[in-house]
């Protein structure tokens, strides 16, 4: 079976480095040889740097595992000089390790285990210091002194922020030491006696009494908690007062809270207030300098809480003054989201464990945020039970980044072109070429004089959506430059159809974001506008609100003749009995009735007054889980369905073409010609 030790820092391998000085003199050979005997255990799962430093001999050696994982090394035998004041050659073991991490990688877990069995001499201060100056943030540092004698007040004089332990029986504690040492509780073991130890472990059931790392303000140090909407909120208050807790009985310490937005801020504010004694402080982008440079300054104070928005994470000094925070574990950081770059989540680790100071870091995520990184229920399941948390969370952002950065990149060019069209503009203006200046205005407020065609595009706005978003506010240009191309060599108005985006979510987003709308236009730029304010969000479950999109078409169709809706999206539509369950859960039945939306409605009911009215619902699914309930949804309302894979490389393509052939079947249909202008499309554009 696995040493404990393994469990702890065992998942560190990428960015991990464990530096253990041990004295190796006569008095702690057994510790020696029980440290030698974990090594070769965790030969296959840890980095590690071990260094061996002999009271008697004055000399330090070192020696490393045989695997390829080892991230740093010094080989052979190294001499050491006594030091001036007879005392341990702890001094040159340290200055050894500082060689040692000042090499790490940015942002390595580094731990420095010192395990002697001698009084510490004043000098071992100095290599001390160095090993810590020049690490952001600096090592967790632990000494573990074996004997009789304690020697608290010479480790917190020589090794300032350093945690004590003192062993009596080591060889039977020594193991659950290791294991203590991953734990958030790890401060309670300050005031425990280490002959009770093992039965002071006992009380240390949390998850995080196993967590993947030392150092206790590193990222990889904690593991995220992931939970559902309904308890997000009673969660961050949770951790709130546990984080704020000091390792003194009665004392407290400092938390921050960082939330991706000032909205979801102040929901929390105004929820969670009330179940807290101390009032929060708030610090958003809306506070003029003087606020901001007094709640920065407070918020570091023992039992303070501050509310900050994500801006504040990157170059905010949060420095403590407090010696009670201080002497309590520094300032705690709760980030409640995941940021779409580790840059970010980088810089907001950042705001605590500041100049040399301890802090420590933990995450509060919700799930359905993680939709937009291709993480529902399955995947997050599968973090949870092989506890790969933050490489797992890494790979799909990274994902999502690319995926964001070819669209990113698109969207570039797609604004240079627009740029330069105006530039062109302004330039007629000055050279008072009339032509030009008519052509412009006349491109961008035509309006049709008879539309043929009118086309909603309803599509699913939930996080896991954000990809599809972006392609559509990339392509929509494109897909009017085509379909405008193809009417005008058949002499047909090129203004004739007009389209709706219409975007969708749950009913867990309130009766103001469920559902959204842009005019029905034949402008592109006002679509791509209209896009520009659509942020992906929501989605407490897998089924979202598909009979609103379709309920808003027939409400549509009432006022004008509308001639089919493209709904597109990754998730299936609501149940009746999951309606009915998300409508008294969010807002209640009474509060949706009495707005907009009215009764209870149901998909099929919808598609088939849609259908009645000689709408079609052409139905194209993201993910093959949905084909089977899109497929109904398009047998009902006499559309089409079929897959469009808006993640694959051709994805943006794929989506133009799938639209604008659409479009130009139903005007062709309209116009009297039937499929031709669908054949001259893939004729032109090479499908």
């Amino acid at each position: 079976m696995a040493h404990p030790l393994l469990h702890t820092l065992g998942p560190t391998i990428d960015k991990s480095l464990l530096v253990v000085l041990v004295d190796v003199s006569t008095s702690v050979q057994t510790i020696s040889s029980f440290l030698r005997a974990v090594l070769a255990q965790a030969a296959a799962t840890c980095n590690w740097e071990i260094i061996e430093y002999n009271t008697e001999a004055r000399r330090v050696c070192t020696f490393t595992n045989s695997s390829e994982k080892v991230l740093l090394a010094i080989q052979g035998f190294h001499q050491i000089p006594a030091s001036s004041d007879g005392g341990p050659n702890l001094a040159a073991a340290l200055n050894m390790a500082s060689s040692v991490v000042l090499k790490a990688p940015p942002l390595a877990n580094i731990a420095v285990i010192i395990i002697t069995g001698s009084q510490l001499s004043p000098s071992v201060s100095i290599p001390y210091n160095n090993l810590r100056q020049w690490l952001i943030p600096p090592p967790a540092i632990f000494v573990v002194t074996v004997g009789p004698l304690p020697m608290e007040g010479t480790v917190r004089s020589s090794l300032p922020g350093a945690r004590y332990f003192r062993l009596q029986n080591y060889p039977t504690l020594l193991p659950y030491l290791f294991t203590a040492m991953g734990s958030g509780n790890t401060a309670e073991l300050m005031d425990i006696s280490f002959s009770q130890l093992p039965c002071a472990l006992q009380r240390f059931t949390d998850p995080v009494s196993l967590a993947v790392t030392i150092r206790p303000h590193s990222v990889l140090g904690t593991v995220p908690t992931i939970v559902e909407k309904e308890r997000h909120f009673a969660e961050i208050s949770a951790e709130i007062k546990s984080r704020i807790q000091g390792r003194t009985p009665g004392t407290s310490r400092a938390v921050l809270v960082f939330f991706e937005s000032r909205e979801t801020l102040l929901n929390y504010y105004r929820l969670e207030q009330i179940n807290f004694v101390t009032p929060f402080n708030i610090l958003t982008e809306t506070a003029n300098e003087k606020e901001k440079r007094d709640l920065i300054k407070m918020a570091s104070r023992p039992e303070q809480v501050t509310l900050l928005t994500r801006c504040f994470g990157r170059g905010t000094d949060f420095i403590s003054y407090s010696s009670t925070v201080n002497a309590n574990g520094g300032v705690h950081v709760i980030q409640t989201f995941l940021s779409e770059e580790r840059s970010e989540e980088v810089q907001i680790i950042g705001r605590t464990a500041r100049q040399g100071q301890e802090g420590s870091f933990s995450m509060v995520l919700l799930d359905e945020d993680l939709e937009k990184y291709d993480l529902r229920a399955p995947e997050i399941k599968g973090i949870r039970d092989s506890g790969i948390y933050h490489d797992t969370l890494d790979k799909h952002r990274n994902a999502f980044f690319d995926r964001t950065y070819e669209e990113n990149t698109r969207f570039i060019g797609v604004a240079l072109a627009e740029h330069n069209n105006s530039l062109e503009f302004v330039n007629s203006l000055f050279t008072a070429n009339l032509a030009s200046v008519r052509t412009f205005l006349g491109e961008r407020n035509k309006k049709p004089v008879v539309v043929n065609s009118r086309t909603i595009v309803l599509m699913d706005a939930t996080g896991s959506m954000s990809s599809l978003l972006q392609k559509v506010k990339n392509t929509v240009g494109t897909m009017f430059e085509r379909a405008m191309a193809i009417l005008e060599e058949n002499s047909c108005n090129r203004n004739c159809f007009q389209l709706q985006f219409v975007v969708y979510r749950d009913y867990d987003c309130g009766v103001d974001d469920v559902l959204q709308t842009s005019s029905w236009t034949s402008n592109p730029v006002e679509l791509r506008d209209f896009m520009d304010k659509i942020v992906a969000k929501g989605g407490a479950d897998w089924e979202e609100a598909v009979e609103l999109g379709l309920w808003h078409a027939n409400e549509e169709a009432k006022k004008m003749p509308i001639s089919q809706v493209i709904l597109i999206a990754d998730a299936p539509a609501k149940t009746v009995a999951q309606i009915t369950d998300y409508r008294n859960s969010y807002g209640g039945e009474g509060m949706w009735c009495r707005s907009k939306f009215g009764a209870a409605t149901h998909w099929e009911e919808q598609a088939l007054a849609l259908n009645s009215r000689g709408v079609h619902v052409h139905c194209f699914y993201i993910d093959n889980r949905v084909a089977e309930n899109f497929g109904k949804i398009a047998a009902v309302g006499g559309g089409q369905c079929a897959l469009l894979n808006v993640n694959a490389a051709s994805g943006a393509d794929d989506l133009t073409n799938c639209v604008t052939q659409v479009i130009l079947g139903d005007v062709g249909h309209q116009s009297g010609k039937g499929d031709t202008f669908i054949e001259q499309y893939k004729l032109k554009y090479h499908l």
